[in-house]
């Protein structure tokens, strides 16, 4: 460690790693940037580092970031224009990608997405039904339940017992 190589003070970093001093901070504290402290000076760090740090950093990040351009005396626009290019260069990626997915939408639903075979004949029906298939008014029915001529299992009534009605 040569003390000699540390130059960049934190905001130096944010600077340079397009970031706020936190995140150097954070750098630091994971290992992935080195300090040097000294009592009653400010923290500095070696700036050869940010190559490093910006190469671990997520692929194609910081690919649209571009620093402001002197030729417009720093106001910007420049570098609007090379972000406006590089973005003008993945364009027609993007619209492929969209495009085909307007092609799978619009074919709709492959595969199984819903039951092919008809529902089975539960062996218990609700009240509604087991009424219908009955043909028995609910008055009657209830005294048929009562008396045992119907299984009851929760709200739901035998069917093979309803049917024998």
């Amino acid at each position: 460690m040569n003390p000699d190589d540390y130059t960049a003070t934190k905001a130096q970093m944010a600077a340079r790693l397009t970031c706020s001093e936190r995140t150097v901070e954070r750098l630091a504290r994971q290992g992935d940037l080195t300090s040097l402290q000294r009592p009653g000076f400010p923290t500095l760090y070696n700036p050869a580092e940010v190559d490093a740090v910006l190469a671990k950093s997520r692929p194609g990040f910081r690919a649209l970031v571009v620093g402001p351009d002197q030729t417009h005396h720093g106001n910007g626009h420049g570098a609007l224009e090379a972000q406006r290019g590089e973005l003008m260069a993945i364009a027609p990626l993007v619209v492929e990608v969209l495009h085909g997915l307007q092609r799978a939408l619009a074919q709709g639903p492959t595969g199984p997405t819903f039951a092919t075979t008809a529902p089975t004949d539960s062996a218990y029906l609700t009240l509604p039904a087991a009424l219908e298939r009955s043909g028995l008014s609910y008055l009657e029915f209830r005294r048929a339940v009562q008396a045992g001529e119907v299984k009851v299992r929760g709200r739901r009534y035998r069917r093979a017992d309803v049917e024998r009605l």
